[in-house]
């Protein structure tokens, strides 16, 4: 179970090996969504955009239901049906409350405004299945997987190599931006360095993967009705 797991500081058990059917899945579940996408972008015709987060969604639900029929400690170790702490639902909250200040500071800042319409409550719930997938294979599956191995033992070592990637995977945005908003967009690739940093020791401190499956999906609401088409 989820005690079986991680100690005190989050770190996996060295008894534990690596699931590679949850890799090969990941892997597999990455090939569907590049096929989506292409249809999306390519096959306009098809009408597509509406149906490609579920694509991905009901074949990563349908997994889980299979690996818990069998293994039904799986749910644990995923962090699905990990019992929810005190600490553990406060500090979810202060990570949305951040999140959605910061939002509302910059959104203040660049048009003076701060509006709420229901387009933050149907934009978060069309994310929900997008929101679940993501963090199913970067936290239930991907945090899991690295954290078994020696060389990301210790509590540090995994959150800060998650956020390294996630730096390194925006910091094409300050190279190709002006040069007049090149502080705006490193700020932005430090910003989601930090997310993943966050996200990363959340997961391994209190090994439950939904509270940040909500968070992300409803600050995904609210950034898209407050900032899409600011400049």
């Amino acid at each position: 179970m989820a005690t079986a797991l991680a100690d005190k500081t989050g770190t996996i058990e060295q008894g534990q090996q690596v699931d590679w059917r949850d890799i090969k899945f990941g892997v597999l579940v990455g090939c569907v969504f590049a096929v989506t996408k292409y249809i999306v972008l390519y096959r306009l015709e098809w009408h597509f955009n509406a149906s490609e987060p579920l694509v991905c969604f009901f074949l990563t639900f349908a997994y889980i239901l299979v690996r818990a029929r069998r293994q039904p400690d799986k749910l644990d170790e995923w962090g699905i049906t990990t019992p929810l702490s005190a600490p553990a639902i406060l500090v979810a909250c202060a990570f949305f409350g951040i999140g959605v200040l910061v939002l509302a500071i910059n959104r203040i800042h660049i048009a003076g405004t701060l509006p709420f319409s229901m387009g933050m409550v149907t934009g978060s719930i069309e994310y929900i299945s997008s929101g679940f997938t993501q963090q199913f294979f970067l936290c239930s599956v991907g945090l899991v997987s690295l954290g078994k191995m020696r060389i990301f033992r210790g509590w540090l070592r995994l959150p800060l190599a998650l956020a390294a990637c996630f730096g390194v995977m925006h910091l094409w945005m300050p190279l190709s931006a002006p040069a007049e908003r090149f502080w705006i967009e490193l700020a932005g690739v430090a910003g989601v360095a930090g997310l993943g940093f966050l996200a990363s020791a959340y997961f391994l401190s209190f090994r439950t993967m939904i509270p940040i499956a909500i968070i992300h999906a409803v600050q995904f609401g609210v950034f898209q009705d407050w900032m899409n088409g600011l400049q």
